[in-house]
This record gives structure tokens, C-alpha cells and sequence, in this order.
């Protein structure tokens, strides 16, 4: 009797696996896609898992090694007739970000237990718990599509979103033309008594568009090296920020607050490292004409 067993299953095994082989074949090659989050985003708060699949019974979403949790299934996605044949392959899961801790997470979707889509991201927050009763608001400005807004915090997010979008005044190019040439003017600090202080600025390419740098940088009387030897690009008119590398290897933080006009520029700075490690003070540079 167990000889008979052990023939017949011996007989019937090629044909289960080539049967298991055909069906997770077929499974493997059904389209589907995880969309959100998109691979190598910046994720937090409360945000969702969502994608398409074409045909499985149940999608499950996995994040590092916790316990898969089961997405919503099976809602409308007309851009995915094509493809499926059929419209309702949505899925999604609502979840919130900052409960995975700072870093780099990875999650991968699976149909009916196998994987058909992966993505890394990074999670960041302001705190990992759920923040209540709290209000902030962050105006912001986008020279490039000439708008400004109002960026408000939505508790039900547990981020900020954006609320009174009107055109700017000005162009970035407007930006641009106002900031290239040269500048000069005086520094001052509670440490020391000060000095002058100058730089210029040009436009350089970034990825996505174009920004301005300040260049030629001079800083007298501190007591270390006087000229910059590099400096990174400008990229945000809310906070303009550029990191400053002196020619003894001192690195300093430049701060830079203009006038409407764009005829003035003060700001703050700070030593970062170096002999002069500590020192910060306050600027004021005007345009010089060309």
C-alpha cells in the first residue's frame, strides 16, 4: 500500500509541479503597477498605497518586513481597459508614513501572494506622533510659474497643503537680471568689530531649470581666509541658502533676505567650521552698477 503511494506519487508529481510552474507563470506576467508611492519619493504623514492590478483575488501591501496588510480592491480605473480588458483593478490602502520611522523603507505590492511591483521611499516628519490642535501656515513663492501661495497645515494629512495661490509680480527672470552682477558692502558681528564684504553672482543650470550662485565671495578681517574658493546654487526664493566653502577649507552658511527692488541684499552668516568655527554675523551688500 505505501509502495502503491509512494508510485502514484511519484507519477503525479512532474504533473503538479508543471501545473504550479503554468499558474504562477500566468500570474507573474497579469499586468499591474504600484503607483504611489513613487520609487525614491520623500513620504509623510498620512498618505496611500495605490496602484492596479488586473486580476487577482486579493492585493496586499508589505513594508520592510511588518505584517502584510490587505489594500481596498477592485475600485473604477478606466486608463487600465486597455491593458485589462476591464475597468476594475484600483486598489488602494490609507495608512500613516511617520509610523515607519525616519529613513528609507522599501514596499512591494503583492496579488494573491506574489510580487508584482516594488518602491523605495524616505520617510521625514515633524513629529512621529499624531500632532493635534496644532495651526501653521508657510508662504512660498515659485518664481518659475510666477505664482505664491499659502502652504496651510491639515491635521486630517498630518502635513501642509496648498490655500491662496495668486500670480506673482515678478518673473524669474526678472530674478535673474536683478541678482547677476556684483555686490558689495559691510559685515558686522558681536565678536568682532567687522569689515567689508563682497561677492558676485551668476547663473548656473541645475536639474529641471536654471538658479543663481553667488560667486567670487570675499569676507575681510575675520581672521581667516578672505576668499571662497566654491559655493552652491541658490535653488528656493523662500529660503536663500547657499553653503560656502572658504580656501583654508572653512565652511560657512550664508543666509540672503533681498529687497523688493533687488538693489539690496542683507542676511546672516555663520562659520561652520574651521579657525573661525562659531563666528556668525550680519551682512549688507548693495548692487553695484555694471
Amino acid at each position: 500500500m505505501k509502495h502503491t503511494t509512494f508510485l502514484k506519487t511519484l507519477l503525479l508529481a512532474p504533473a503538479l509541479l508543471l501545473a504550479a510552474a503554468i499558474s504562477t507563470a500566468g500570474l507573474a506576467t497579469i499586468p499591474g503597477m504600484l503607483e504611489n508611492p513613487a520609487d525614491n519619493s520623500l513620504q509623510s504623514g498620512v498618505g496611500l498605497f495605490s496602484g492596479w492590478h488586473c486580476d487577482a483575488d486579493k492585493i496586499e501591501i508589505i513594508v520592510d518586513d511588518r505584517p502584510a496588510k490587505t489594500a481596498a480592491y477592485g475600485t473604477p480605473r478606466k486608463d487600465t481597459q486597455a491593458k485589462c480588458g476591464d475597468t476594475d483593478n484600483g486598489f488602494g490602502l490609507l495608512f500613516m508614513f511617520n509610523l515607519y520611522g525616519t529613513g528609507q523603507h522599501t514596499v512591494k505590492a503583492l496579488a494573491d501572494g506574489i510580487e508584482f511591483d516594488s518602491a523605495q521611499f524616505t520617510v521625514d516628519y515633524l513629529d512621529s506622533a499624531y500632532i493635534r490642535d496644532f495651526a501653521s501656515y508657510v508662504p512660498i513663492t515659485v518664481p518659475s510659474l510666477g505664482k505664491e501661495a499659502i502652504l496651510v497645515w491639515q491635521e486630517s494629512m498630518q502635513g501642509y497643503v496648498i490655500s491662496g495661490v495668486q500670480d506673482l509680480d515678478f518673473t524669474m527672470e526678472d530674478v535673474l537680471k536683478a541678482a547677476v552682477g556684483s555686490w558689495a558692502g559691510t559685515w558686522q558681528s558681536a565678536w568682532i568689530s567687522g569689515s567689508t564684504m563682497a561677492m558676485g553672482v551668476e547663473v548656473v543650470q541645475i536639474p529641471g531649470g536654471v538658479a543663481f550662485q553667488p560667486t567670487s565671495i570675499t569676507i575681510n578681517g575675520t581672521g581667516c581666509a578672505a576668499e571662497a574658493k566654491q559655493s552652491t546654487p541658490i535653488t528656493s526664493m523662500d529660503a536663500m541658502i547657499t553653503q560656502v566653502v572658504m580656501n583654508d577649507d572653512s565652511e560657512v552658511e550664508m543666509q540672503l533676505l533681498a529687497v523688493e527692488s533687488m538693489t539690496a541684499v542683507t542676511g546672516t552668516f555663520v562659520f561652520d567650521s574651521g579657525l573661525c568655527a562659531g563666528l556668525d554675523g550680519t551682512f549688507s551688500l548693495f548692487k553695484l552698477e555694471p
